[in-house]
């Protein structure tokens, strides 16, 4: 029962992870054609400067890719599927 209530917790955990980083991802995309519309006619432009924990966003964004494709995928080919 308890691997149930598990399972299902974990899926919408994932779910929202997978659901926030879907908008962050549009977000980026939408702010980088307002650039390009932008740009083209700017007098004048400058590179802005990275976050305060840029860093550490870095490290956490690598990490969750290497927790996701380097474990938990390979390990979801060890379901058993059936009834």
């Amino acid at each position: 029962m308890n691997g149930i209530d598990l399972s299902n917790a974990l899926d919408a955990v994932l779910t929202g992870l997978g659901v926030a980083f879907l908008v962050a991802n549009l977000w980026t995309v939408v702010k980088l054609l307002q650039f390009r519309r932008y740009c083209a006619t700017a007098l004048v432009t400058w590179s802005a400067r990275k976050p305060q924990y840029y860093g550490i966003f870095l490290a956490f964004g690598e990490a969750m890719m290497l927790v996701y494709y380097g474990y938990l995928w390979p390990m979801s080919f060890r379901i058993n599927r059936g009834l």
